[in-house]
């Protein structure tokens, strides 16, 4: 590395006590070592709670019902050709969907999904879309508690609505 020289190698006149930049003044600006590990680990959040099939389908649907309905007429307003997903991606929706939590508060929302649109960095706090957002999967977790009752209402209907069998002593012996 060759040290610049005022008149010499350039014009450039370096002013006394102030710091130039590592060709003129090297000694003051040392250079930090970084040093990065080969292997990175992975981070862990424990394992994934599974979602039933039919419970990840249910709120994938109405998601995307509700995007491609409700949030693109409330966003772009009525008269637009434009899809739900150009507001919120179907990646957004499908790990909403598989997360396998119901997801209570917008601070939750973002630990799973970034969907700039319903979160403003300034005001740290979600947006008009990210409220509404919250209230769909209220909505929707709402639906689904009330889908559990009713399968759970039928298993136990079929179970004591079966035919009973008369038996007699001589069945016990």
């Amino acid at each position: 590395m060759v040290q610049l020289e005022y008149g010499v190698n350039t014009t450039f006149k370096s002013i006394g006590g102030m710091w130039c930049c590592d060709n003129c003044t090297p000694q003051l600006l040392p250079v930090e070592k970084v040093i990065v590990k080969a292997v990175v680990p992975g981070m862990r959040h424990g394992k994934k709670k599974a979602v039933p099939p039919e419970q990840e389908g249910y709120i994938h649907n109405k998601l995307k019902n509700w995007h491609d309905d409700t949030l693109v007429n409330a966003y772009y307003g009525a008269l637009t050709s434009l899809s739900g997903a150009t507001i919120i991606g179907d990646d957004v929706i499908e790990k909403l969907a598989s997360c396998g939590e119901q997801l209570e508060n917008y601070s939750e929302v973002r630990w799973h999904v970034q969907w700039a649109v319903g979160y403003d960095q300034m005001a740290n706090a979600p947006t008009e879309w990210g409220q509404m957002l919250m209230e769909k999967l209220k909505d929707i977790y709402n639906g689904l508690d009330g889908l559990e009752e009713a399968e759970e209402q039928a298993k136990y209907k079929a179970n004591t609505e079966q035919d009973f069998i008369n038996m007699t002593a001589a069945d016990f012996e």
